[in-house]
Formats: structure tokens, sequence, C-alpha cells
């Protein structure tokens, strides 16, 4: 068991918009396991319809489920957040939804819930942004655990092979590996792109940016 809980990131401006979505996910669960009908009925995967595409993205049934994919949008929603600004968040968040979804109903087609295809755009934003910053994780091995720091583009890159793998494979595992490919290939696209257009701002304090990474590699 891997669990991330810090990244070296600077916040120049309070998240709030991530604790908002949080506090979604957290009430939207609370009426899931209470037979909600509309929950039930409306905001699970099933197809294209839009009320599932969206409101899957905050949507869970099982505790471990919505807990682990709450500490990865804290600990990395948190950093996007911040440095992309509180509304601009939700492009992040509900785009990476959809193209997760997209993904997802086209590779696989099996009902589907959960943040993580959202969860997984925001690692890809984030490992453009922040490949060389350092993310701390806990880890447990059977009955032996630790702590670890480990480069952003190492484990996150790591991560998305094992998507590719389950993907490919065609794992029996109940992931919705399609849909976390989709998600992270969104969010790598938009962070390129905010960086190409100069619509997010890197301070003297960041480390290089994937973008500055490949310039250095491909001078003009």
């Amino acid at each position: 068991m891997l669990i991330p809980h810090r990244v070296d990131v600077l916040h120049p401006v309070w998240p709030w918009m991530n604790f908002v979505m949080i506090g979604v996910n957290v009430v939207v669960y609370l009426l899931a396991v209470s037979g909600n009908p509309f929950v039930i009925d409306y905001m699970i995967m099933d197809g294209w319809g839009l009320t599932g595409i969206f409101g899957s993205a905050v949507l869970h049934f099982d505790l471990l489920h919505i807990a682990f994919n709450l500490i990865y949008l804290w600990v990395f929603g948190n950093a996007i957040c911040s440095k992309f600004g509180n509304f601009n968040y939700l492009i992040v968040y509900f785009g990476g939804a959809v193209f997760a979804g997209i993904l997802h109903i086209l590779f696989d087609g099996s009902p589907a819930v959960g943040a993580s295809g959202a969860i997984n755009a925001i690692l890809g934003f984030f490992v453009v942004l922040y490949p060389r910053n350092n993310i701390h994780c806990f880890y447990l091995i059977f009955v032996t655990g630790g702590s670890f720091s480990i480069r952003a583009w190492w484990l996150i890159g790591f991560w998305f092979a094992l998507d590719i793998y389950g993907a490919l494979s065609g794992s029996e595992s109940g992931i919705a590996f399609w849909a976390h490919i989709g998600g992270f290939l969104f969010g790598v696209t938009l962070g390129f792109v905010c960086l190409l257009f100069n619509w997010i701002e890197m301070s003297e304090f960041d480390n290089e940016t994937a973008l500055d990474m490949f310039r250095d590699r491909h001078p003009d």
C-alpha cells in the first residue's frame, strides 16, 4: 500500500475550491449509501448520459474508495487549485472527468463511479507543472511500513504505466483503467497548453516544468 501525504509545492492562494469539491464528494457519498434515488438512478455513468458522466465524478459507494480518492484529491488537488486558480480548477476536474468518461465508454462500457478520472487529470496536470518536485509517501508492506520521497515524474509515471498495463491486459480488477488514462491524458494536454500560451504563471521559486525540460533538451 502506497499513500502520498505531501508534495513540495508552493501554494500562492488558498485552494478553497478543492475543499468545496472534497465536501461535495463526501455529501454525495452519504446520499449514495443512504439509498437516495436520484443518486442511484442518474449519477452512475452508464452510457452517454451527461448526468452520469458528470455525476459519477463525485460519486462513490465504498468507504475505502472515497477515502483513498480524497487523500489524492487533498494532496494534489490543493497544489493545482492554488496554482491554476480556484475557478479554473473546475476545468481540470470536470474536463478530466469528461475525457475519462469518453475513453471508459468507448473501450470498457461497464457502469462506473468515482473521482479517479478527475484525479488522474489533476495528476497529469501536476506532473507537467512539477515533474521534479518531490512527493512524500507512506508505505505499508505486510507488517512493515515507513516513508520516502520521490520525484513526481517517476511516481506518477509509474502509476500511469500501471493503468496502461491494466487496460491492455484486460484486467478484471474492477478498476476503470481507461477512465484513468483518459483523465491523465487530458490533464497532461491541458498542462502543456497552459504553459505554451502562458495561461499559468510559474514563479522563480518553482522547479523546471516539463516544458522547460523539453526545451532544454531541444533548444531552438
